[in-house]
């Protein structure tokens, strides 16, 4: 009887410690899980308003200046000065077009034109996209006039393509005064061939090929134009008056009747070589 009694006791003790470990277990489980509580100081202190990052500045880029060699827009046009703008297409070479890009580089007016140096001149024509017309055309000495109330000068009149009957193609100055009459032309060199055109002086290997390409091909030929035949020469080899000026017809008969017109190669401008016998100037 006396060990049932200390055997239930035991078994008591073991379940009691058992308990009490398996009670302290839970309660740091549990304990682990229960929300915090905010404090009474934490529950006042005031919530701070939510700020949002400012946005990163974009910096304005400067308006590029016109490049060379691109036209100027006329989207650009400032305003003039004081409402002061002349007509700047009374120039002789500014239109409508070139007077829009001049008020968009901040020209208006005759004087400013009429003040520009030469420096000044090639770096408008560079960035309006056609250097070396301003001073071709005259526009300084054209606007100074003006801007003294003046009318400038007359120009001489400008080329312009003849009718066709007229030469095919000019480089100079050709009214329809002075577009001459075709020369008698050969279909084909003559049968013992052409003579050297270059031999008389202002005729080169290009001209002579030229002369050829239109049926001259003897210095018979050449000697042989009358006045309005050389202007027609001239015009239509591109060189208005040369052959006047540099006296071709005169020349062709000499060296006909020196009999160099057989020689094989032309001298260079003033030079004598062994293969000719004389330059005909």
């Amino acid at each position: 009887m006396t060990m049932f009694v200390i055997q239930a006791f035991l078994l008591i003790a073991i379940a009691f410690v058992l308990g009490a470990i398996v009670g302290a277990l839970l309660r740091q489980i549990t304990a682990g899980k229960e929300p915090v509580q905010p404090s009474s100081a934490e529950k006042t202190a005031p919530v701070p308003p939510k700020t949002t990052p400012p946005k990163p500045q974009v910096k304005s880029r400067p308006v590029p200046r016109p490049k060379a060699g691109k036209a100027v827009s006329s989207a650009a046009e400032k305003p003039a000065p004081e409402g002061k703008k002349d007509n700047l297409k009374r120039v002789d070479g500014i239109g409508p077009k070139n007077e829009k890009a001049l008020n968009a580089l901040g020209v208006y007016t005759f004087k400013q034109i009429s003040a520009w140096s030469p420096a000044e001149q090639a770096e408008m024509g560079e960035r309006m996209a056609f250097p070396g017309r301003i001073e071709r055309e005259e526009w300084v000495k054209q606007a100074k006039a003006l801007a003294e109330g003046r009318t400038p000068a007359a120009k001489p009149p400008q080329t312009r393509r003849p009718s066709k009957d007229g030469p095919t193609k000019t480089t100079g100055q050709i009214t329809t005064d002075t577009k001459g009459s075709r020369p008698p032309v050969l279909a084909k060199p003559p049968a013992g061939g052409g003579d050297n055109l270059a031999l008389v002086e202002g005729i080169g290997q290009a001209l002579e090929k030229k002369l050829n390409a239109i049926g001259i091909y003897t210095l018979a030929q050449i000697a042989g134009w009358n006045a309005s035949e050389q202007a027609w020469i001239g015009n239509e080899l591109g060189f208005p008056r040369r052959p006047e000026r540099e006296d071709w017809v005169n020349k062709a008969a000499r060296l006909m009747k020196e009999g160099t017109s057989k020689a094989e190669t032309a001298p260079a401008r003033g030079e004598i070589t062994a293969k000719r016998k004389t330059v005909i100037r």
